[in-house]
């Protein structure tokens, strides 16, 4: 009998059965990432490093939706665009994601793994299998929180001399034209 191949898991997994949580009933819990998922994570992300990574969770259940409030906080190192140093940052979030029954039936080896929808849109409805990805949600959006232009508090940008006689000013040329030299 062939199974289909079974998807890789995320470096920050935290899967929940779906049928440890009854209808109406709710679930707790508390998530961390260790320093392995940490260092897998910021070179997935491309940050210097991530010091923290946790999330508090609380998956309510509705009929056949599930509802995932989670509240993620963190702190990232990261380099300073302007001058090239290493700084720490925090990162927090909070933010809803809706679970739905996939209304297809399909065979346990193909149900649907659950991701993050669009980013920042927080009412994105996930398909609904036999598990959660908690752990893909939480990285999903704190990769998503990260500064992409980070700057270290106090960092200054200071422009290049304005002299025109230097030669790396691509513009210098266009500027003797105009003005008829």
């Amino acid at each position: 009998m062939n199974r289909a191949p079974e998807s890789p898991r995320p470096e920050f997994s935290r899967r929940i059965p779906v049928a440890e949580l009854e209808e109406g009933g709710e679930l707790r819990l508390a998530l961390a990432a260790d320093a392995t998922e940490r260092a897998a994570l910021a070179r997935r992300f491309g940050c210097a490093g991530i010091v923290s990574l946790r999330a508090d969770v609380r998956l309510t259940r509705h009929g056949r939706r599930i509802d995932a409030h989670i509240a993620l906080a963190g702190r990232v190192q990261q380099m300073c665009v302007v001058s090239l140093d290493r700084f720490e940052a925090a990162v927090e979030e909070r933010f809803q994601v809706p679970f739905h029954p996939d209304p297809r039936p399909q065979p346990q080896s193909q149900r649907p793994q659950s991701w993050p929808g669009s980013a920042g849109d927080d009412e994105a409805e996930l398909r609904l299998g036999d598990e959660i990805e908690l752990g893909e949600i939480v990285a999903q959006r704190f990769a998503l929180a990260l500064d992409p232009h980070p700057r270290k508090p106090g960092a200054v940008f200071t422009p290049g001399h304005d002299d025109d006689s230097l030669p790396h000013r691509p513009f210098a040329a266009l500027e003797r034209l105009k003005r008829g030299d």
